[in-house]
């Protein structure tokens, strides 16, 4: 007598769930004086027919920071690179690890070393006090007509976004979208598009530090 096993038509037409294919155990960053930075990537491949997301958790180290994507999500079938900075605050070699919270069933959670040398010569120079907060310090003049100066401090290198938003939270302009050293910095916002009113800078920082300063433009 042949048993007919009953036809699963649901299991048959199932893909197969998100699949971590490959992801390096160990990375290494670029040789920097301390002070400075490099920005290097973590290489995520996706072998499932469905986008896989990841939940990333750095750890063990303030020398290592996520430069945030949109999304941690890998396609199907794709590989995908996230961005990483390493900014030594010491000489040295410095490690952290980077923990991945993924929906692979088979490799729910993976730790990628992060490794880096920073040399004994600073960036910054020597006699320069550095600053132990994340602020926006000082805008000026403020009001202002033709353009104005805002002033910004990094306790430590990093990826920083400047923006300019009315008062209604929507964006006006973008000041600066990118790594900047630690220290402080000054840029300019020029006036030649923007209509008199009440503005908003808003600073962030990849470690979730914010700052807000209030500024007034009359024509």
């Amino acid at each position: 007598m042949i048993n007919i096993l009953p036809f699963d038509s649901e299991r048959i037409n199932t893909p197969p769930p998100p699949r971590l294919s490959f992801v390096d155990s160990t990375l290494h960053a670029g040789e920097v004086p301390y002070g400075d930075y490099d920005q290097f990537q973590v290489q995520i491949g996706n072998e499932g027919f469905y986008w896989l997301e990841l939940t990333p958790d750095l750890n063990g180290s303030e020398d290592f920071s996520i430069v945030a994507p949109d999304d941690w999500r890998v396609e199907p079938l794709d590989t995908t690179g996230f961005d990483l900075l390493f900014h030594p605050q010491q000489a040295g070699w410095r490690e952290a690890v980077l923990t991945l919270q993924t929906d692979d069933p088979q490799r729910p959670t993976v730790d990628i070393i992060l490794r880096g040398f920073a040399t004994g010569e600073s960036a910054v120079a020597e006699d320069a006090e550095l600053p132990t907060s994340f602020a926006i310090i000082e805008v000026y003049p403020n009001p202002f007509n033709e353009s104005t100066s805002i002033t910004v401090t990094l306790p430590r290198s990093g990826e920083l976004t400047l923006e300019l938003v009315d008062v209604l939270g929507r964006s006006v302009g973008t000041l600066h979208n990118g790594p900047m050293q630690v220290g402080e910095h000054t840029l300019s916002l020029s006036s030649t598009t923007l209509a008199s009113g009440i503005y908003l800078v808003r600073a962030h920082f990849p470690d979730g530090s914010r700052d807000v300063r209030r500024i007034v433009h009359l024509k």
